[in-house]
């Protein structure tokens, strides 16, 4: 069954790179319909119906919007359940219970994990918006091929250096139980997802939002720093700690993005660090 769960959320991510409509906005709702002779509410279905449809009037009408007030609404709708999905919180949603209550490593706090297709689902709408792939971030004639290559495992020390500082984690070099399963569920599950909202949508947000006559080094220090500071708030749940370094990996996060131009490399930064998370550190936090 978790393995379903994995499959599941790859397809809906894939889906949203189809050029057939009935591909791309049928194929989620009938991969969830079929998770809900198992785990998922008919209830919840009918939000994921409601998700598809909002979702592709948005992106059908992005170049030539329909009423103001009508898009309006369908934009708040798109956020209301989009919201819900990240935070796993839709009504009748229910992820697969994995692990309850259990330290996967030793002096590490113990928690349940579970595998969830909601982010995926947004991840599938998010794709819709913004490209994971193709350049969405103008190029820099600067940047040189090796300036990304040497600040990720820089940025990733400095992370786990920060990390280790606060004291919410601790060295602790071991592979965890479930490691595969956790690994490939973090990057398709939470990566995808997050890199798509931070360093797409928000990134996009933002930028079409400061004024034209600010500087391009003040433009590009305002958007990396105010996503990077939403990145962090995102992981409020973790104490006053976490949010700080949430909010440095943030930083690292959308540095890449604006210096290869690309969310994907932002996403495997992302995993990279997790991973290294995972191996290296005590996981998720120091049990205390």
């Amino acid at each position: 069954m978790a393995e379903y769960y994995l499959v599941v959320s790859a397809l809906l991510i894939a889906s949203a790179f189809s050029a057939s409509q009935w591909v791309k906005f049928g194929l989620p709702f009938l991969l969830l319909s079929a998770l809900c002779f198992v785990t998922l509410s008919p209830v919840f279905l009918i939000f994921v119906a409601l998700y598809i449809y909002v979702t592709w009037s948005l992106s059908a009408h992005q170049s030539k919007p329909v009423n103001p007030w009508i898009t309006r609404l369908f934009q708040l709708m798109w956020f209301v359940l989009s919201a819900g999905l990240i935070i796993h919180k839709l009504p009748g949603y229910q992820g697969l219970l994995i692990a309850e209550d259990i330290a996967l490593k030793a002096g590490s706090l113990p928690a349940s994990f579970y595998l969830n297709v909601d982010k995926a689902l947004f991840s599938w709408s998010a794709l819709c918006f913004v490209p994971l792939i193709k350049r969405s971030f103008p190029s820099n004639t600067r940047v040189r091929w090796w300036m990304p290559v040497l600040l990720v495992p820089c940025g990733i020390g400095a992370v786990v250096l920060i990390a280790v500082s606060t004291g919410i984690v601790t060295r602790q070099v071991a592979v965890p139980a479930w490691f595969p399963l956790l690994a490939l569920s973090n990057l398709i599950n939470t990566c995808v997802a997050e890199e798509l909202l931070f360093r797409g949508l928000l990134f996009k947000f933002v930028t079409n939002k400061l004024p034209a006559k600010l500087s391009s080094t003040a433009r590009t220090l305002l958007i990396l720093t105010i996503t990077s500071a939403g990145f962090g708030l995102a992981h409020f749940a973790g104490g006053t700690s976490y949010m700080i370094v949430a909010t440095v990996a943030g930083l690292l996060y959308g540095a890449v993005y604006m210096l290869t131009g690309r969310i994907v490399f932002a996403v495997l930064t992302h995993w990279l660090l997790n991973i290294t998370h995972m191996l290296v550190l005590t996981y998720p936090m120091t049990d205390v």
